[in-house]
């Protein structure tokens, strides 16, 4: 009954071992994005903004389309897998590939709202959470004249990058 035991064990250990050995050899990294920095002068602070390239990107000389994600950080990589999904598969064509520029958040309030303002969204006053609410036009002009020209001037060093 002991050497049974010590049967069985060995056995499911040595399936347990081979399993990892299932997995096969690698063949290609899966890689969504790389993450990049810039100072912005407009907001005059560091951004964070992550780029995605299509697959075709390396082998064909077409022009992408841009679409740049706010609150990058929480929002690229499923917006990555819905796109990648519309543009390939059961879905082919319903949109075209595009690169895809996540922007991270520092201040959200500030970043999205027209005009400064003590009232929060529900009405009440909270001037804590509403202090540095207006800046949307900084933002603005610090995605049309920072970010996307960047993005556009050194796509082919992001390419090189990967």
């Amino acid at each position: 009954m002991f050497i049974r035991k010590i049967i069985l064990a060995v056995l499911f250990i040595s399936i347990g071992v081979g399993s990892f050995k299932s997995f096969g050899q690698e063949v290609e990294k899966i890689e969504i994005g790389i993450k990049f920095k810039m100072h912005s002068k407009f907001l005059n602070e560091e951004r964070m903004y992550t780029v995605g390239l299509p697959k075709s990107y390396h082998t064909s000389l077409k022009e992408y389309p841009i679409l740049v994600v706010l609150d990058g950080d929480e929002h690229f990589k499923g917006v990555s897998g819905i796109v990648d999904q519309m543009n390939q598969g059961r879905y082919n064509g319903h949109i075209p590939e595009m690169i895809i520029v996540a922007i991270s958040n520092t201040d959200r309030t500030r970043d999205f709202t027209p005009t400064n303002s003590i009232t929060f969204l529900d009405g009440s006053q909270k001037p804590q959470y509403q202090k540095t609410s207006g800046g949307s036009t900084a933002f603005l002009k610090f995605l049309e004249k920072e970010l996307l020209v960047t993005i556009e001037k050194n796509t082919e060093q992001i390419l090189t990058k990967r």
